[in-house]
């Protein structure tokens, strides 16, 4: 999909560019949106309506005269990868810290099963409730980042101290996400390659 979208940056060799993509990838691509529009479809023709993110668009725009259904679709399409995507990562990360720390794992599994009887008491207000789920969520976060860049911050009122250097009140700082220890690792312990003959 990544590679399938990349070649619209490249107008004048798209067309190139595109018949050089492996047919598997443009089939990916074909799949994954006739999967987004079915969804897309199916959650605009719903007999009881809910509030979601897509309720504004559907309520303030009956003649699809403010956005078309095309414009609807590429961008809930859009709204589709970028949600699964990043809960992906999250996930994937989050198993991996808890599978690589038993102890917070078994505090875990403690913290929820003894606060629910049954999977029907698990509402989302109650996992909020859970201290120690947050706290995993947050860290889970923070470690895997989905996103390439920090997550902004915006200083709080009077000003803070960041790295021993004052940023007064309402600034936005964007950190950089946290290294990678593993990766770090390497670097420390990478050899320069050698010279060229």
């Amino acid at each position: 999909m990544t590679y399938a979208t990349a070649t619209r940056y490249y107008p004048p060799f798209e067309n190139i560019l595109l018949l050089l993509l492996p047919p598997s990838i443009r089939k990916l691509q074909r799949d994954h949106f006739k999967q987004a529009i079915d969804k897309i479809h199916r959650r605009m023709n719903l007999e009881e309506q809910r509030e979601d993110f897509m309720t504004p668009v559907l309520q303030n725009n009956p003649n699809y005269d403010k956005m078309s259904l095309g414009e609807i679709e590429s961008t809930f399409s859009m709204i589709i990868i970028a949600g699964s995507e990043t809960t992906a990562t999250i996930l994937s990360g989050l198993t991996n810290e808890l599978t690589q720390n038993p102890v917070e794992y078994e505090k875990l599994v403690r913290e929820i099963r003894s606060s629910f009887t049954s999977d029907s008491d698990m509402t989302f207000a109650a996992l909020k409730a859970l201290p120690f789920l947050n706290a995993v969520c947050s860290e889970s976060l923070r470690l895997c980042n989905p996103v390439p860049t920090g997550l902004p911050r915006v200083v709080p009122p009077g000003g803070a101290s960041v790295c021993g250097h004052f940023l007064p009140e309402n600034v936005t700082n964007q950190p950089p996400a946290p290294p990678n220890p593993q990766n770090t690792q390497r670097i420390q312990t990478a050899k320069p390659p050698p010279p060229p003959p």
